[in-house]
């Protein structure tokens, strides 16, 4: 699927890719003077952004802030805006120490993304995980095998929380051992 969404772009993406090339120089002029005209409007960068980001039901159904709305979520500096809120660049030559942006909030936020999809599914699988007392006999357990329960949590697809597992493979493991 990321293969054909490069090979054919959404078209806010190439819109948005045209205007990089055409941006010149005075990023921060074009910037401060946006910012000035929503300052005159009685907005600031939160309100607009929480306004654009379904905060508003006419926002929500406006045509062109559908459009800058998916344009902003499909695009390539999605991606990299977050990660510079989560640990923002020291300024040039700058000792001081680095600002901590919105490290707090994402990290907050990611981890509660993250227990809501483990919970998902591990919701899936909680049938694979719930036994009859009877099946909890010594005979019943020494015949279980941790392999099988392992391919079915690894596995992708029906019955598999490959997410899951996943985070348990990052969390036993240090980046060198991987």
């Amino acid at each position: 699927a990321e293969q054909d969404s490069e090979s054919n772009p959404p078209i806010q993406r190439t819109h948005t890719r045209r205007l990089r090339e055409h941006l010149g120089p005075d990023k921060a002029a074009k910037v401060a003077a946006v910012l000035a005209y929503m300052n005159d409007l009685g907005l600031n960068l939160p309100l607009f952004l929480d306004l654009v980001s379904w905060g508003d039901p006419d926002c929500v159904t406006h045509p062109k802030i559908r459009y800058e709305r998916s344009a902003l979520m499909v695009s390539e500096e999605l991606p990299l805006v977050i990660a510079r809120w989560h640990q923002p660049p020291r300024s040039t030559n700058s000792t001081n120490v680095r600002a901590r942006g919105a490290t707090t909030v994402l990290e907050r936020f990611a981890f509660n993304c993250v227990g809501d999809v483990i919970d998902d599914e591990l919701e899936g699988i909680k049938h694979v995980l719930q036994c009859p007392p009877e099946d909890l006999s010594m005979e019943e357990l020494c015949t279980l095998f941790v392999e099988d329960l392992i391919l079915k949590f690894s596995s992708p697809g029906f019955g598999g929380t490959p997410r899951f597992w996943s985070l348990l493979l990052r969390l036993a493991q240090t980046d060198k051992q991987q």
